[in-house]
């Protein structure tokens, strides 16, 4: 009997294309029947007509992909889930409107940071950094699409907000984790420059990934600072040089995991009780310690924090030098489920 109901429902679906099966006319779609409309809103719940509605197959270049939900959007791109039509890969697609009529020092600044981006994505190969895939332009509609490994377990930030702070255990892994992709970006001679929870993904294994290079910078000199002046990133987890505008290298990035850490044993930014940016801005310059140890935390991790909080960047030990830290070294491996 179920069997003869679908078969009934999608032939009045069907059907209803020429002409609504209850009334007769061509523009109704068969609303006028309550029994059909109560069906259908229970057959196509309104999460799944969305996801449908926005499904678009494209050809950006050579590449042939098909658009799904947006995931994030900012001030001048969007980031959509996609899926690969040659491989079937998912992945994020991050999708530029180029303006060829906005000449100002904010969009082309926001331009030149992603092909900056593009350029460094197409050098990382590393388990702990997001792969890029490809990149395309597409003149007809004025875009740049950047495809990117699609990482499905989110951003730290969102996971700390459906779970909860983390245990100092999981913390341990994931900094761990954290450093060995920021030891390989600072051998490829790359500053991040704003690491913090929102820019750290984590795969459904629990592996993490380094994530969003735009406000990063390359740099080919060997020497501890190479005279980047301007302020990216965000305010609570940057180093005080930063925010001062004294010039940094690789140690800032330093500063920020320890910020980073406090985040994820705290489920909060790392500055508690400061709340605006210009009084963070103002704080963190003229700070004499780094942020506020948590309570929580073990005497290990105010240890290994302590050393993320140097004052002088010189102090700082780098990532490789991190590793080795008991607080790093010795946790516990992430479990990957077995293949089925």
């Amino acid at each position: 009997m179920k069997d003869i109901e679908l078969i009934r429902k999608d032939w009045q679906k069907e059907a209803s294309k020429n002409g609504c099966v209850a009334c007769g006319k061509p523009e109704c779609d068969g609303s006028c029947n309550p029994a059909m409309k109560v069906k259908d809103k229970a057959v196509i719940p309104p999460s799944a007509k969305s996801l449908f509605d926005a499904a678009e197959t494209k050809q950006t270049g050579s590449f042939v992909w098909t658009r799904g939900e947006l995931l994030g959007e900012g001030a001048y791109g969007k980031v959509f889930a996609g899926l690969n039509q040659e491989n079937g890969q998912l992945m994020a697609v991050k999708q530029l409107k180029l303006n060829d009529s906005d000449q100002s020092r904010e969009y082309q600044r926001h331009v030149a940071a992603l092909e900056r981006e593009i350029s460094l994505y197409r050098k990382m190969r590393h388990r702990h950094i997001v792969g890029y895939i490809n990149m395309e332009r597409d003149d007809a509609s004025g875009s740049l699409y950047v495809f990117l490994e699609y990482v499905s377990g989110g951003s730290i930030h969102s996971m700390l907000e459906r779970f909860g702070r983390f245990s100092e255990p999981l913390v341990r892994v994931y900094t761990r984790q954290l450093l060995q992709g920021l030891e390989y970006l600072h051998e490829c001679k790359i500053i991040h420059r704003d690491i913090k929870g929102g820019n750290v993904l984590v795969d459904r294994d629990g592996v993490i990934k380094l994530a969003d290079f735009g406000a990063s910078k390359a740099f080919h000199d060997a020497t501890l600072t190479d005279g980047c002046k301007s302020i990216r990133g965000s305010v609570f987890w940057m180093a005080p040089e930063v925010i001062k505008g004294d010039g940094y290298g690789r140690r800032a990035d330093i500063w920020s995991v320890g910020c980073t850490v406090i985040e994820m044993l705290t489920g909060s930014h790392p500055w508690p009780g400061i709340d605006n940016t210009w009084t963070a801005i103002f704080h963190i310059a003229k700070a004499l310690t780094g942020p506020p140890m948590p309570e929580i935390a073990s005497p290990l991790a105010k240890e290994f924090l302590n050393l993320c909080f140097a004052l002088d960047p010189k102090e700082r030990p780098t990532a490789t030098d991190l590793l080795q830290h008991p607080f790093v070294a010795q946790a516990g491996e992430v479990v990957q489920a077995p293949a089925p």
